[in-house]
């Protein structure tokens, strides 16, 4: 009996040790001189060249996955993300079979930089570019199921503008994505402004790779607008310009192929047009509907209406002062059609209708009755 326990005792021992140096070896060994480099082959081989990935170092812990420190994923035109810390939990016996999926990939101390240079190209186009030629077997190498990101900061620039630029960073950033099928992906996108009551954004998005088709739905405050009209609305709408202390934004949209489908509402509180001396300020609500096919914005599927409130335009040391007006137009790459605006100004009522013209001398032209 004792020598039966003492034959047990040896077993379990040689065991436990086989065990611990096979640990061993997976960890300190084949995690990071094997498995690391074929996972960061993998993925750049579906980069095609188009972009390249790079890890300081890899660990592996038995209960916690795969753990990556310093990643970087870089363009000829730039680094596009980096992260201090990226876990991940593998589906290990399709690794076994040299399939790289991924069932949850947790990203923190994240950096992506998103940027447009003087020729009008983005930084991640590459990427695009790439997974829309990629295909069949080496499409199916890499899968990832859900990957989140936490305590993210977004720099975005636009350098388009010869003459100009806009920056913006962003900060407490997260983000979740979905993988439902290999087709259709969930992504749900949160940040905001260092100062959170000067900017935030949020969005749940839809892409269907079998469609080919991207829908949305986004909410966004913003106290910025004057940045990005000046920079993105100015050379359309010159001499016209918009400013407004706060504006939230919230709708819908849905690309498919080149059809694009846009609902959205903007709620302004004081703001202000100005044209030449001239500034009229008020409060708003605007519900916009925007259809563009081929590149072509259908004016029957393209309106706004607008509701004022708080209108008034400074004369001298006067104030006139417009009640109960609203708007109602319709939209085309050339102009806006002012179907009808009616109020009351000096206690009497009047209607207009009128254009708007994209092309210069990009005057507004009103007729209509007043009293």
């Amino acid at each position: 009996m004792a020598k039966t326990a003492k034959h047990l005792f040896l077993f379990v021992t040689a065991v436990t040790l086989l065990i611990a140096a096979s640990y061993i070896a997976i960890a300190d060994y084949f995690i990071p001189s094997v498995m690391a480099p074929w996972i960061v082959g993998s993925i750049n081989d579906s980069f095609k060249g188009a972009a390249v990935l790079k890890i300081g170092s890899v660990t592996f812990n038995i209960s916690k996955g795969i753990y990556l420190k310093d990643v970087d994923l870089s363009t000829k035109a730039g680094k596009i993300f980096s992260a201090k810390d990226v876990d991940i939990d593998l589906d290990l016996p399709a690794f076994i079979k040299k399939e790289l999926k991924i069932k949850e990939l947790r990203v923190a101390g994240t950096e992506l930089n998103i940027s447009r240079d003087r020729e009008g190209r983005w930084n991640f186009s590459p990427l695009i570019q790439t997974s829309e030629a990629g295909g069949g077997e080496e499409r199916q190498r890499m899968v990832f199921r859900t990957v989140v990101f936490s305590d993210s900061i977004i720099r975005f620039s636009d350098r388009m503008q010869k003459n100009n630029s806009i920056e913006r960073r962003f900060v407490n950033g997260k983000v979740r994505v979905e993988n439902v099928d290999n087709n259709v992906f969930l992504a749900r996108i949160s940040t905001s402004d260092p100062d959170a009551s000067n900017e935030a954004i949020s969005a749940d998005l839809k892409y269907d790779a079998s469609k080919g088709s991207y829908s949305g739905r986004i909410k966004a405050n913003t106290r910025y607008l004057d940045r990005y009209w000046t920079y993105y609305l100015d050379d359309v709408f010159f001499p016209w310009h918009f400013k407004a202390k706060d504006v939230d934004v919230e709708g819908t949209f849905s690309v498919i192929k080149d059809s694009v489908d846009i609902d959205a509402r903007y709620t302004v509180k004081k703001g202000a047009v100005r044209y030449g001396t001239i500034e009229a300020r008020a409060d708003a609500v605007i519900a916009q509907k925007l259809k563009i096919v081929k590149g072509d914005i259908l004016k029957d599927k393209s309106t706004i209406k607008a509701e004022f409130s708080n209108v008034s335009v400074p004369i001298g040391e006067d104030k006139l002062e417009l009640k109960e007006l609203s708007c109602i137009a319709s939209v085309t790459g050339k102009e806006i059609v002012f179907k009808k605006i009616h109020g009351t100004m000096g206690g009497k009522g009047f209607g207009l209708s009128g254009r708007y013209t994209f092309n210069y001398p990009r005057n507004i032209y009103l007729q209509g009755k007043y009293g």
